[in-house]
Formats: structure tokens, sequence, C-alpha cells
């Protein structure tokens, strides 16, 4: 689990939980010590960042009271994939694709690569070609 890696918790600005991170808020107290750092994933989708996947209690609570920062983990790509925090194989091949197609729209836009270039070196790419053997 993410847990055993001990990841350091990094600081957010409340404004964040407006402009670029998802989160939903709820009117129900936390579980959790108000403390514990909330969970986020990369989340390219509908002009957001990240994606908070625990601790939407916590942070409705936090903004609530006017906390200035947040403190939140963000969770690497691969280890959303390889700790299986998506369970199962669909959700885990449309997350890879969400990663992989954002990766390629700003090499592209950036020009630090050829389509040809991202595309060949995507896990996308590689995936095909395994199951075209």
């Amino acid at each position: 689990m993410i847990k055993r890696k001990n990841p350091i918790p990094l600081k957010y600005k409340n404004e964040d939980f407006v402009k670029k991170i998802k989160w939903t808020q709820t009117m129900d107290s936390s579980s959790k010590q108000l403390t514990t750092p909330i969970y986020l994933v990369w989340y390219p989708m509908e002009n957001y960042n990240y994606l908070v996947i625990d601790g939407n209690h916590r942070l409705s609570q936090l903004l609530e009271t006017g906390q200035k920062e947040i403190q939140g983990i963000l969770i690497n790509p691969m280890d959303v994939i390889d700790e299986e925090i998506l369970l199962f194989t669909v959700e885990k091949a449309m997350y890879a694709f969400l990663v992989e197609a954002n990766f390629m729209k700003k090499g592209t836009r950036k020009g630090q690569y050829t389509h040809k270039q991202l595309f060949d070196s995507s896990g996308i790419n590689n995936a095909f070609m395994i199951l075209n053997k």
C-alpha cells in the first residue's frame, strides 16, 4: 500500500480546491483526525489537475473553518495502477489512457517530441505490440 512508502505530505493552498483540484464537498464529520493528510491522484480531466480520493470529509471541514493550507499526499500515477488503488482492469486501463493522452498532448504542445516519438514511447503502443504478438 502507498502508506508503506512513507510519502511526504505536500501543502496545497485552499484556493487550489476551487481551481485545480476536483473534490466532493460533504456535510458529514470526518471519521479521521483533521490532521490526517488527504490523498490525491493526478486527474487530467475537466480542467482539473488532481482528484481527492480520500479526505473529502476532512477537506470540507478544514475549508469550512478557514484553513489556508491543506496537507495532501499526491499518489504517483504508476502507484495508482501498481498498488491496486483501482481494482478493475478496465479502470486501470482508462486511468493509464488518460495519463498517457495528457502526456502526449503536453508533449506535442511544447514541441519537444514528434507525434510518432510520443506514441512509440507510450504504454499504449507497448500494450498494443504485446497484444499483437
